[in-house]
């Protein structure tokens, strides 16, 4: 997953200039994107798997968008995440 934020879209402007300081409120640890000690998610398909998981597995079964883009925002980041959730979860 580290191997890919130099050339992703919505990350790469920020995680070149955090290499040895915070920019912008992010930051890189051990190789990884972190916005304020959240993860920085810049692969769409791992969004889907993430938003599924939340959305309707294990204990916090069948959320609506709201939560469930707010439980993954306690975790992990990505641009647009609320409309990313509510997308996926009205095509599932």
């Amino acid at each position: 997953m580290k191997d890919f934020y130099n050339n992703d879209i919505d990350f790469s402007q920020v995680y070149k200039p955090c290499e040895n300081s915070i920019f912008d409120k992010f930051y890189r640890f051990d190789g990884y994107l972190l916005k304020k000690k959240i993860l920085c998610v810049h692969n769409y398909s791992m969004c889907e798997l993430l938003i599924r998981e939340v959305h309707k597995g294990g204990l916090m079964r069948y959320f609506r968008v709201a939560k469930t883009s707010d439980v993954l925002h306690e975790h992990f980041y990505w641009p647009k995440m609320k409309g990313i959730c509510k997308e996926f979860m009205i095509g599932s």
